[in-house]
């Protein structure tokens, strides 16, 4: 059914074709742009916060990876507090698809697609790089960008959900994504007390603690197998919660 949808989406895309190229291209020059400061800042310092030029471009990669595939498969979950305030969510609660699904599956954003891909080329290139070509490494990246996923699709599913209660979310929506900026950065950079809610909130498990492990940065169990599990317990806690909850206590605006 998934790829049913894509198909008839990515009809819909081709009908634009320009459109789609115009807009890849911008988010692609902005991309390079602040890869590119990133890159002339750390070479200047020789790296900082104890990661070197390639280590610290490595995790701005992984971090852009995972935000450009979310943006192209799953950013419709942002359009939720909409489809609660115009009535479209009537619509989609009386098929017999669970209600999430519908709302991922609706359209992808062409936007972002290029982005993903050069992002995620990009990204396992110079891993391979780094580490050397390790089918366990590119294996273990594999699966925390799995849980790096699950982590930003919980942390806007929670956002998005609150609609059911408050009408307006945006404000809301757009201070985190502020916030997600600071993990294009090691968080050794940041005073203790950011570190300590970068971690609660939780935007240091997006990037900072999956490439420290890909790097050998730190090695404790423990935390791995915290940071590999933090993704999908923390979208399953807002599903069946949170989620759950306000479809519990819906009543159309329309």
């Amino acid at each position: 059914m998934y790829k049913e949808f894509i198909n008839r989406d990515f009809k819909r895309i081709w009908l634009y074709k320009w459109d789609v190229l115009f807009g890849n291209l911008g988010f692609l020059i902005d991309s390079l742009s602040t890869l590119f400061i990133i890159f002339v800042l750390t070479n200047f310092k020789n790296g900082i916060g104890g990661w070197s030029s390639q280590e610290v471009i490595l995790m701005y990669l992984f971090m852009h990876m995972a935000l450009s595939i979310w943006e192209t498969f799953f950013v419709t979950t942002m359009d939720i507090p909409e489809l609660i305030q115009d009535g479209t969510l009537d619509v989609l609660l009386m098929r017999p698809i669970n209600l999430l699904l519908q709302v991922i599956m609706v359209e992808i954003d062409e936007e972002a697609m290029v982005e993903a891909v050069i992002y995620t080329v990009s990204f396992f290139a110079l891993l391979i790089h780094v580490q050397g070509l390790n089918l366990l490494v590119v294996l273990l990246a594999s699966v925390l960008l799995l849980t790096t996923l699950a982590l930003i699709e919980g942390i806007y599913l929670c956002f998005s959900s609150l609609a059911f209660w408050i009408k307006q979310v945006d404000g809301v929506t757009s201070i985190y994504w502020q916030l997600i900026q600071l993990a294009d950065y090691p968080m050794s950079i940041y005073p203790k007390t950011i570190q300590i809610v970068l971690s609660i909130i939780p935007v240091g498990f997006m990037a900072y603690y999956p490439v420290s492990f890909l790097l050998h940065k730190i090695q404790h169990p423990a935390v791995m197998v915290m940071t590999i599990l933090s993704g999908p317990l923390f979208f399953l806690l807002v599903y069946h919660t949170i989620w759950k909850k306000g479809l519990q206590n819906y009543t159309s605006f329309s």
